[in-house]
């Protein structure tokens, strides 16, 4: 006989953090809304350096590939504040 259990060990999982971007210090700088393609800068909140693309992308590319980046942070809050940056 074979006993199976619907239990199992693992570790817990992160939690999903909730990005909103900020774009008014960019239109403070330019007097228009982020938009197209270029190299994207990024400022989170909760952490003292830029995040720059690793490259040209639109600004809905790059918002995705933060919010990657963002997800892998420690000690992350559930929601965080990211201002696009002039």
């Amino acid at each position: 006989m074979q006993v199976t259990s619907n239990h199992e060990t693992t570790a817990p999982q992160a939690h999903r953090v909730a990005v909103r971007f900020d774009t008014r210090q960019f239109v403070r700088s330019h007097m228009t809304q982020p938009r197209g393609r270029g190299s994207w800068a990024f400022q989170v909140e909760t952490v003292p350096a830029l995040f720059w693309t690793p490259g040209e992308m639109t600004l809905t590319e790059a918002k995705a590939w933060l919010r990657q980046h963002v997800q892998a942070l420690p000690n992350v809050p559930r929601n965080v504040l990211v201002e696009v940056m002039p």
